[in-house]
């Protein structure tokens, strides 16, 4: 692939990128103040499933990183980060609160076009790993099922 071609791919990939960290994180805002959120605190708001739902919508930036080629260091602190917000949502009253502060997807956006935008300064050839995705793909799937089982049982009232 030409680099050229590859530099669009990119620069589409972080319109990609900005688009939802912006849905997720911060499309609305409150009035008269600067403060912003997106849908994925909004979601979150409902106990357990809202949260899994919110981390399944932020899965499709880790997607979007593996598909990019980016390395799995930087994939797994992506998905650091999703935990993060993930186990910080099941907390009654203050993981609501955590939600509209974290903004683990801006976050992940961020380390992802940084990651771009070296590919476009060092004009590197990159590669899809298939296995990449795969392993993400599975990480994503396997953290889902975990949350779903385990936060019904916790002890803490959900």
């Amino acid at each position: 692939m030409k680099q050229a071609e590859q530099a669009r791919r990119r620069a589409l990939t972080r319109e990609r990128l900005q688009r939802m960290a912006w849905l997720l994180d911060s499309s609305f805002g409150v009035p008269g103040t600067r403060f912003r959120f997106g849908l994925e605190p909004i979601i979150g708001l409902v106990p357990v499933l809202g949260d899994a739902v919110g981390f399944l919508l932020g899965a499709g930036l880790l997607y979007e990183g593996a598909r990019a080629g980016a390395p799995r260091p930087l994939l797994l602190q992506m998905l650091g980060n999703s935990l993060i917000d993930l186990a910080g949502g099941f907390l009654p009253v203050i993981g609501d609160v955590f939600d509209f502060a974290f903004r683990a997807n801006q976050k992940n956006a961020d380390l992802l076009t940084a990651f771009l935008d070296e590919q476009d300064q060092t004009q590197a050839q990159t590669s899809t790993d298939s296995g990449q995705v795969l392993l993400i793909l599975i990480l994503v799937v396997l953290v889902l099922a975990g949350a779903l089982y385990v936060a019904p049982r916790l002890p803490i009232g959900i």
